[in-house]
């Protein structure tokens, strides 16, 4: 925030130190941006999915092909990967 309005020397200071405006300022960035300072103190857990709802997709198939998801296969199940490979058409 200092930075966009321009640094610190942008700032006005009272005489004990205390920048001046500052409360108006944060104010305007409160009401856009309110996530950023926690406001509605809702805590959101991220899980992202590792592509469980994915798992029927052949990454061996022509339309499905994704060489990220195949490595993953061999390395968690090397038998479904062949049987995967085999009915794409593939021969491991």
């Amino acid at each position: 925030m200092i930075y966009k309005h321009g640094g610190i020397d942008k700032f006005n200071f009272d005489d004990k130190g205390t920048p001046i405006g500052v409360e108006e300022t944060v104010s305007a960035y409160k009401e856009s941006m309110p996530y950023i300072f926690g406001a509605d103190n809702k805590r959101v857990i991220y899980r992202p999915v590792k592509g469980e709802e994915n798992r029927a997709v052949n990454p061996f198939a022509k339309e499905t092909f994704n060489l990220t998801k195949q490595g993953e296969l061999f390395k968690e199940n090397p038998a479904q990967a062949k049987e995967l490979a085999a009915q794409a058409g593939i021969n491991i």
